[in-house]
């Protein structure tokens, strides 16, 4: 009786091993990833953003700040082997047309100056159209403690050359404030 049951377990057992890391491999990855993808798809319906959340390559870290026109968050590309993080602006419906957003991204996508931070991804995900940004990092105006004369000029300088280059391209920014 247990020659015949060694030689079953000779004969399947590959089967078995093979089984059990099919089971092992849909606990650990699958089920997790099919919750993540209904817990989007709620989050969709319901159009909120928030950290964790996956939009087409972007993984959203935390919020960076919202305005009129959309929200903006830091992000990173989960599958990319270095760590690049990314400001991508989630806009809010009604703030214009496709055509116009389609063109104001390919316009702005060409700008290179060191006082323009470069466009580098547009599109529309989870019902949100959205544009990436290279991260940025610094302090905000709010945060630099009584700034003197002298740094105040070198920012005002700063901006006017970023705005001059613009213009000279046939760019209006429409949205210029201290902030």
């Amino acid at each position: 009786l247990l020659v015949p049951a060694l030689y079953f377990i000779r004969d399947y057992i590959f089967s078995f091993l093979a089984l059990a890391l099919t089971a092992g491999f849909s606990v650990a990855v699958v089920i997790p990833q099919v919750k993540q993808r209904a817990h989007q798809s709620r989050l969709r319906k319901e159009g909120k953003l928030i950290p964790g959340l996956v939009l087409n390559d972007y993984r959203l870290i935390r919020k960076l700040g919202e305005g009129g026109a959309g929200s903006v968050f830091l992000c990173d590309k989960p599958e990319e082997s270095r760590d690049v993080l990314y400001a991508v602006k989630f806009l809010l419906e009604g703030t214009g047309d496709e055509a116009a957003f389609q063109q104001e991204c390919k316009t702005c996508r060409d700008l290179r100056h060191p006082g323009i931070v470069a466009l580098l991804d547009w599109g529309q995900g989870l019902g949100f159209h959205y544009i990436v940004f290279d991260f940025v990092e610094g302090k905000t105006l709010d945060e630099v403690e009584e700034p003197s004369v002298k740094d105040v000029c070198a920012w005002s300088l700063e901006v006017v050359s970023a705005l001059n280059y613009a213009h000279k391209k046939k760019v209006v920014h429409r949205d210029i404030k201290p902030a």
